[in-house]
């Protein structure tokens, strides 16, 4: 047998492995996309859902889309925030068990006893009812089962999480507009230690990404304005800092606060305000702006009662935040008196 054949021979003998290996790993992923099919809880092929309901602490909540606007049943002027349904909805498309459980215990041992039943239903009108039992103790997963069977599924735990939220977590928050340094006007910070005002002056210069670098004033109190040096700008720069990254409602209180709730919250007396300028190309003036007035704290929370101007909804706002700008008048005041 000549070299050239035993070659061919040899070269043959590897591409029937290679084929061998490539079919064989061809069927080894069709089992294990078999298997993770096996494993998939049906959810009646959901697509855009109309209609949602699940109980929370023994109340049940019933949900229904309106056009393209999200309703609460019992609270039709409650206005909702879309993106809760929408998590709601993504995560029921395609939703899979980590395992099933052929329950040996009773259903007290998975939370299933007292479940939470979740229901929905899409425009096609396919629905599903999954109870929801507890967490399965890894953290990321929870007991769920379809009423009547006793298949016990370890499901993600995110539609757990979602249905544990109550009302008022998901009713939409007022938006804070974000400002960049660059359209930052000038704002005030006004609270029981003082009042600051800070606004920019003359253009000195730019940055590494053109935009335009001013010089920073700051008057407080009564006091005559101050041009900033560098020690200044630092303590001003932590305050537009907290304006950019610190701005928003964590929760919504009561959507529709009257003057008595205003008292309850300690907003009929703010003890904190916040009040920002910026450009606004979209305002006839050019000018935007918004004030944000804080009232008392929450109890036994992390979290201070707050409402925009012109607005009838109270959110929460984190504490973390509020004592910042509390602090940063007392900052500024402790500035200007080492340097005047």
């Amino acid at each position: 047998m000549s070299k050239s054949t035993k070659q061919l021979i040899v070269l043959c003998i590897v591409l029937v492995i290679l084929v061998g290996g490539y079919f064989g790993i061809g069927v080894y992923k069709k089992y294990q996309e078999q298997k993770a099919i096996a494993a998939q809880i049906h959810v009646g092929d959901l697509a855009d859902l109309v209609d949602v309901s699940y109980t929370l602490d023994g109340e049940k909540l019933s949900f229904y889309l309106d056009g393209k606007v999200w309703r609460c049943s019992a609270d039709p002027a409650r206005p909702l925030d879309p993106k809760h349904f929408e998590k709601i909805k993504t995560y029921l498309v395609g939703l899979t068990a980590a395992k099933t459980i052929q329950a040996t215990d009773t259903i007290e041992a998975y939370g299933l006893d007292k479940p939470c039943t979740f229901e929905a239903t899409d425009d096609k009108g396919h629905s599903v009812t999954l109870l929801l039992g507890g967490a399965a103790g890894d953290g990321v997963n929870c007991y769920a089962r379809f009423p009547g069977n006793d298949t016990i599924y370890v499901i993600d735990n995110a539609l757990l999480w979602y249905t544990g939220k109550t009302l008022d977590y998901m009713t939409a928050v007022d938006d804070i507009p974000e400002i960049s340094d660059k359209d930052l006007i000038g704002f005030s910070v006004s609270c029981a230690d003082g009042n600051i005002i800070v606004a920019p002056g003359a253009e000195i210069g730019h940055d590494e990404n053109g935009n335009p670098i001013y010089e920073w004033w700051v008057k407080y109190n009564d006091g005559e304005p101050v041009l900033l040096d560098e020690e200044g700008e630092r303590v001003i720069y932590e305050i537009r800092s907290l304006i950019k990254n610190t701005m928003w409602f964590s929760a919504c209180t009561n959507y529709n606060a009257g003057e008595e709730d205003l008292k309850e919250y300690g907003l009929d007396s703010p003890v904190l305000a916040v009040d920002t300028r910026w450009t606004d190309t979209y305002s006839e003036t050019g000018e935007g702006e918004y004030i944000v007035r804080f009232g008392d704290k929450v109890p036994d929370q992390e979290y201070y009662y707050a409402k925009l101007d012109g607005s009838n909804s109270v959110g929460t706002f984190r504490a973390l935040g509020f004592n910042q700008f509390y602090d940063s008048v007392s900052a500024v005041a402790a500035y200007l008196e080492k340097n005047q």
